[in-house]
Parts: structure tokens; C-alpha cells; sequence
């Protein structure tokens, strides 16, 4: 079908096969017998749109672009057949700017890829009652909303002579990955892209949406395999949500070792991401979910999006109106919280709390629901603070009153929410900013593999890290293991667990294991390369860092009904409040500021028998286990003291009037 500057609607009872969508004047038209210069050229328009609906079957886009160049050159003479260029099949691969598609009563199948022309408000809607996936040619499969600067286009008025000629528009285009408009081109545009499957997201291929816009994607049953790069030109809101798994392979080879797999969720720019499962999230050995903040595309905010996790979700889901009933967001009790977080939404610092209040009451829904869990880990903190104070039980009912204000259980079986929160080969982060929750309240969270394994990710690939400013917060009911993984905060914020019926285990990790994140590689606007080195981190376990800021931040765990065990991995940050049952391994837990509930020695009494000489004995070795344990200690604290490097004293004399870094900067007068 050849679209130009205007709307092709496709509509069927049954099925709808489409070969490919193509823009006519791309084509070039020269060929032996006539004997001209080609002319190629776009004829797009942020109008052109394609429509397609299958009342009740299935709509198949091939985009088969080799096989609709043989048709053409089937019904021309052997003389006069089109003679396409190079890159020719890439330009035929261009739909028109809208693409909506509906399949009221089966799949929508993406067989090969394609890219839309960009355009400020253009639409992407795939709407299937059934299935939306791939076919089974071995393809990998990338549906891309263009971000390129249509002015860089071949048009009309400034055509090319052929696809080499053309070879840096097309580049700016999106056929290179890594490449967009310096102004985001869907940069105040209000529509979200759409994507609902009434059965399951899979690909037998490797799919991949590239969407420079906010999305909503829904699955009614699993979403597997198929992978998201987002882009937020301001902050807003994205949700990925699957009515029973989210869920990613772990192929293994031959020896049984892990493979790694490209599947990913990314988001840059700033905002949230939401991903929301009624079972299970489980990212298997794939890349992980991530927000990159402007690492991927420097025209964008540099700080980061936020991410959370729901598990469990199931036919209930959060009840966030009922929460907001009973913990007010507006009233005075949060309203510093409130400022604070309208402040980053709207991005005006000078909002006072009145103002503040008003301009929360007209945020959507989604963004207020993100104020409504801030002000639920605060109820959390504030309840564990007070339980690892007390040592009384009745101190945590403010941790579960809140949790069961968002998550109402309806029995006390373990079937409500149930669902994990599993990375075991991968991560989730944020690389510029942002929080990280994870919320199982019928489930648990883990980490890492529970054994060691050589595999060929790297430590900083694994884990849970906020690597700029952020917090991680988690609510579980059952265990939350970090195993021989890591739960980080890198920039000074702070980690909340609350664990309601299991224990936290800060895992068995190497404090050896050395987290060195790739540079990152960006240009500024005066095409200046600038290579940035993120934090490397050593260790394992969950802990707390400063890197740009004067400290790290704070470590609240609480296990009401479990025990907190720091494990080999350890526990550290500023000031540590743990309330449990029990601490175990408190000589693995580093506190720089205050300890709240954390043991003071690690020293274990042995029960003494019947008799005065017993007795004695008993106590002596008590005694002699607790001098061992201080020398030990001791000794340890030398040895580290002994390895510390010794500082090395640089003086820079100076660069002259105008030196590199001036030049590359540039600071007026030095060119």
C-alpha cells in the first residue's frame, strides 16, 4: 500500500495481510529505459496516518519490502525495471507518522521492522483481543516511533539523488539508534502511546518498541520476551502491567551456564515508570529495567525516572483511593513530603505548601499515586524506628496499618497478592536519579542467584542500584534475599525493607565483587565529546554510599515476625535502624552515625549445666570468647588500616589564559 500526505483506513470482517506500507516518492523511479536522474524524497506529513481493523480476525504486517519490489518489477519490462540504490529497502520501511491498529477478534503479528515517520503528534496504537507478537521467520523485530528531526529528511524541495546521498538524514532518522532531534520531537505532546494485548505480548522473535513518547502497555495474560525503550521528553508517566507474568528467559548452554539475553525495559528522561504484575516479574537473565536520565540522548533532563515494581498484583491491585482517604497527602502531617515531590513534578522550586497542594489536587492520577507510596514508607520508617526502640510488638501495627490500607488482605491466607519480584541474572537501576521500589505484599524479592557463578555479567550489571540520588524501598511479606547480589543506594539516599511475615538476608556476595559501570559517552551542544565515569563500588549486601554528596543516607530494615541477618555480604550506611526478631552476623553491619536495634557484640552465651564448677566453666569461656572477639576485631581494623593507600598530592601550577578545557567549553574569547 503506498501512502503519501494523507489517511489509508484499512477495515475487514476476517483478515487483514499487509505486504508493507511504503511512501511512493521514495521509490527510485529511474531505470534503463528512461534514462533520468532519480529524485527521492518523503511526502509524509504529521497528518499521514495508517488504520487498519479486523472485526474479527487477524492483522499481519509483513512488511515485506523485497517482495513488494519483485511485484512491481514483475509487471515492467526486462528493460525497464526500477533500479534501487543502496539503503532503498531501509527509506521503504518508513510508515506514515499514526499508525493505529485494531484486532477486535484476534492477533496483531509484526513479522519484520519498521519505523514511523516523525512527527509531533503522531500516534501509535495497537489494540489486538487476542495476541500481539511476532512470526516465526527468525527476524529480530524493532517497531520504532522515529525521534529524528524531520527538517533532516530528503523533501520535495531538497531531494536526494539516491539512499548514499541520503546516508547522514537517514542516520538522523533512526536507523542509528543513537541519534535525535535536538529538540525531542514529541516534546509537548499530551497523547500516550498504546499498546494492548487481551492474551499475551510474546515474541518467538526478539521484539523491541522503541517509543519516544509515554506509553501504556497492557497484557491481559503474560508479557514475555519483548522489550521497551521509552523516551519521556518531560516528566511523565509510563506503565507496563500484565494481568499474570512478567517474564523474561534464562536460556542456558550445553554446560548448563547462564546466557545472557538483550531483552530490556529502559526509560530516559525524566518521570516514573510503573510495572505492575498479578503474579510474577521475573527479568531472568535479560539486561534488566533501567532509567538512563539523558545517558542515551543528551537533549533530554538529566535526571533520571523513577521505577517501581508491583508483584501480586493480581484482580485487586493497589487501592490507592482508600489509602489516600485514610492518610491524607494534603494535610499538614505530609506536607513537607508534598512540597517536595510537587516541586520535582512541576519543576518549580519556589512552590510553597499551599500552592503546592493546589497543584498536586490537578495532577493524573498515576503521578498523585506516586506521593501515596512516599507517604507509605514514612509510615514504615516511622514504625520500625519506634519498634527497634522499644523492642515492642505493638509498635509496628503503624507499618501494617499502612500496608493493608493500600493492600487490604481479605483472610490471612498466603494466597492474597501472591507474587515475586525475581532478578536473579539481572538488575534493576537507576543510572541518573530516580527511586527504586519493589512491592510484593503477598510475595518476596530476590536479588541474585543464591550460589556463585562465573558468568559473563559483570557486578555492576546485577543487583538493585539507585547510582545517582534516589532511595530504594521495598515492602514484602515473605523473604527478602539480597543472596550473592546487591541492593544499593549510591548518592546519599536511603534503603527501606519492611519484610511483614519473612526475613531480610543481606545475602552471601563477595566484599571483594568490584561494581565499575561502563563511561558514558555523550556530546554537549557545542558537539564537545564529554565522557563521564560513573562511581565504581566495591562489596555486596545492602548498603548506602556517598559519592557527590557529604554522606551516605540511612538503612531502615524491619522483620517483624523474621530475623535481619547481615551475612557475609554485610550490612552498611549513616545511621541503621533494624527491628526484628532476631539480628544475626551484627559484627558485619557498619554504622557511621547512629544504631538503633543493631547489637553491640556478637557474642554467644552457652547454656550452663547443673553445678557450681559448670557454671564457672561456662562463664569463663564466655569471657574468653568475648577478649577473642574484641581482638579479632582488633586485628582486622589493623589490617585494614595497614592496606589503605597513601594519598598523593597533585599541584596544577596552571594552564595559561586559555587552556584545553576553555577552548572545549567555550568560554568566550578562547577559540
Amino acid at each position: 500500500m503506498g501512502v503519501a500526505d494523507g489517511t489509508a483506513h484499512l477495515e475487514a470482517g476476517q483478515n487483514i495481510d499487509l505486504a508493507a506500507a511504503i511512501n511512493p516518492s521514495v521509490i527510485d523511479g529511474s531505470t534503463p529505459k528512461s534514462n533520468r536522474a532519480p529524485s527521492l524524497f518523503f511526502t509524509y506529513s504529521d497528518k499521514s496516518e495508517l488504520s487498519a481493523q479486523a472485526l474479527a480476525g487477524t492483522i499481519r504486517l509483513s512488511n515485506d519490502i523485497a517482495g513488494v519490489l519483485k511485484s512491481i518489477n514483475d509487471l515492467r519490462s526486462t528493460d525497464d525495471v526500477l533500479l534501487m540504490s543502496k539503503g532503498s529497502d531501509r527509506a521503504l520501511s518508513v510508515y506514515p507518522a499514526s499508525l493505529k491498529l485494531r484486532a477486535l477478534g484476534g492477533d496483531i503479528d509484526l513479522e519484520r521492522s519498521f519505523l514511523t515517520h516523525p512527527a509531533p503528534r503522531a500516534d501509535m496504537q495497537m489494540l489486538a483481543a487476542a495476541n500481539i507478537g511476532t512470526g516465526k521467520l527468525g527476524n529480530d523485530v524493532n517497531v520504532t516511533m522515529s525521534d529524528a528531526d524531520p527538517a533532516l529528511l530528503p523533501t520535495a524541495a531538497l531531494p536526494a539523488k539516491d539512499w548514499v546521498d541520503a546516508s547522514l538524514r537517514l542516520n538522523a532518522y533512526g536507523i542509528s539508534d543513537y541519534l535525535h532531534a535536538k529538540t525531542p520531537v514529541h516534546q509537548g505532546d499530551p497523547g500516550v502511546a498504546i499498546l494492548y494485548a487481551g492474551g499475551d505480548f510474546k515474541a518467538d522473535d526478539p521484539l523491541l518498541f522503541t517509543l519516544p513518547k509515554s506509553v501504556e502497555v497492557t497484557a491481559g495474560l503474560d508479557l514475555s520476551d519483548v522489550s521497551f525503550n521509552i523516551q519521556h521528553p518531560e516528566y511523565a508517566v509510563s506503565s507496563i502491567s500484565a494481568g499474570r507474568d512478567i517474564v523474561f528467559k534464562s536460556p542456558r548452554n550445553e554446560f548448563g551456564g547462564l546466557l545472557n539475553i538483550n531483552s530490556q525495559i529502559s526509560l530516559s528522561g525524566p518521570g516514573q515508570l510503573w510495572v505492575s504484575a498479578g503474579r510474577d516479574v521475573d527479568l531472568g537473565t535479560s539486561l534488566g529495567i533501567l532509567t538512563l536520565g539523558n545517558t542515551a540522548n543528551p537533549s533530554l533532563s538529566n535526571q533520571g525516572a523513577g521505577v517501581t515494581i508491583l508483584a501480586g498484583m493480581g484482580s485487586e491491585g493497589a487501592k490507592f483511593g482508600d489509602f489516600a482517604k485514610k492518610y491524607d497527602p494534603t494535610s499538614n502531617k505530609y506536607s513537607s513530603l508534598l512540597t517536595e515531590y510537587v516541586r520535582e513534578v512541576t519543576g518549580n522550586d519556589s512552590l510553597d505548601g499551599k500552592q503546592a497542594s493546589e497543584a498536586y489536587q490537578s495532577l493524573p492520577e498515576d503521578m498523585q499515586n506516586r506521593l501515596l507510596l512516599k507517604i507509605l514508607f514514612s509510615e514504615i520508617r516511622q514504625s520500625a524506628t519506634k519498634a527497634a526502640k522499644s523492642g515492642r510488638t505493638v509498635d509496628y501495627k503503624q507499618g501494617y496499618d499502612a500496608i493493608h490500607a493500600l493492600f487490604p488482605q481479605k483472610s490471612k491466607k498466603s494466597g492474597d497478592y501472591a507474587g515475586d519480584i525475581k532478578l536473579f541474572f539481572s538488575r534493576i537501576s537507576t543510572l541518573a536519579g530516580g527511586d527504586i521500589n519493589l512491592i510484593a505484599p503477598g510475595g518476596g524479592v530476590n536479588a541474585g542467584l543464591a550460589s556463585a557463578f562465573s558468568g559473563s555479567k559483570t557486578a555492576s550489571e546485577l543487583g538493585v542500584v539507585v547510582q545517582g540520588s534516589g532511595d530504594v524501598n521495598s515492602i514484602v511479606n515473605k523473604n527478602f534475599m539480597v543472596n550473592q547480589s546487591r541492593v544499593f543506594a549510591l548518592n546519599g539516599g536511603d534503603i527501606t525493607i519492611w519484610s511483614s511475615n519473612g526475613n531480610i538476608d543481606a545475602g552471601r556476595g563477595a566484599k571483594s565483587a568490584l561494581a565499575v559501570p561502563p563511561p558514558v559517552v555523550t556530546f554537549d551542544q557545542q558537539g564537545n565529546l564529554k565522557v563521564e565515569f560513573p562511581p565504581s563500588v566495591s562489596g555486596s549486601g545492602i548498603r548506602t554510599a556517598a559519592t557527590t554528596v557529604t554522606r551516605p543516607g540511612d538503612v531502615y530494615l524491619a522483620a517483624p515476625r523474621g530475623v535481619v541477618d547481615a551475612g557475609e555480604a554485610g550490612i552498611g550506611g549513616s545511621n541503621i535502624t533494624i527491628a526484628a526478631t532476631a539480628v544475626l552476623g551484627a559484627s558485619n553491619i557498619q554504622v557511621s552515625g547512629t544504631a538503633t536495634g543493631v547489637p553491640t557484640a556478637n557474642v554467644s552465651v552457652p547454656i550452663a549445666p547443673a553445678g557450681a564448677a559448670a557454671a564457672a566453666t561456662a562463664a569463663t569461656n564466655t569471657a574468653q570468647d568475648a577478649v577473642n572477639n574484641d581482638v579479632n576485631q582488633a586485628q582486622e581494623k589493623n589490617k585494614m588500616a595497614e592496606n589503605q593507600l597513601n594519598p598523593v598530592m597533585v599541584d596544577i601550577l596552571g594552564f595559561g589564559e586559555c587552556g584545553v578545557a576553555d577552548v572545549r567549553d567555550g568560554k568566550p574569547g578562547c577559540v
